[in-house]
């Protein structure tokens, strides 16, 4: 357990590791730069028509799934499918709470100057 506790030591600024070093957060930083530029260029390149036509595929395949663009019509649980606009990007999960899961509310970003926000216009 000490062996582990040492070894995380770079990542805090005391003892007690309760403060991250800045030199951690920067090392984060720069990971989560790396991380962003990589999925940029990744969903940059996919075409937009494949990725629609397969989404219009599955709306014609499951019935009881219908495309929404506003999240405060529904107030009921189930499984979801979101898609950013722009991106060509899904999130498939499950909720109790659609609306209050993916509220427009800021979250922290590593990136100076950004909040990152819910999608103001998703499409599940």
């Amino acid at each position: 357990m000490r062996e582990q506790w040492a070894a995380f030591a770079w990542m805090y600024e005391e003892e007690e590791h309760t403060r991250l070093s800045n030199e951690f957060c920067l090392k984060q930083r720069a990971d989560a730069l790396e991380n962003l530029a990589l999925n940029m260029a990744f969903f940059a390149q996919l075409q937009p028509d494949p990725f629609e036509e397969a989404l219009a595929e599955m709306l014609r395949k499951h019935k009881r799934m219908r495309q929404v663009t506003d999240l405060q019509t529904l107030d009921d649980e189930g499984f979801y499918v979101m898609v950013l606009n722009g991106s060509r990007q899904p999130y498939i999960g499950q909720t109790f709470d659609v609306s209050g899961q993916w509220s427009p509310r800021p979250r922290k970003s590593l990136i100076p100057g950004r909040m990152l926000r819910a999608p103001d216009r998703p499409l599940i």
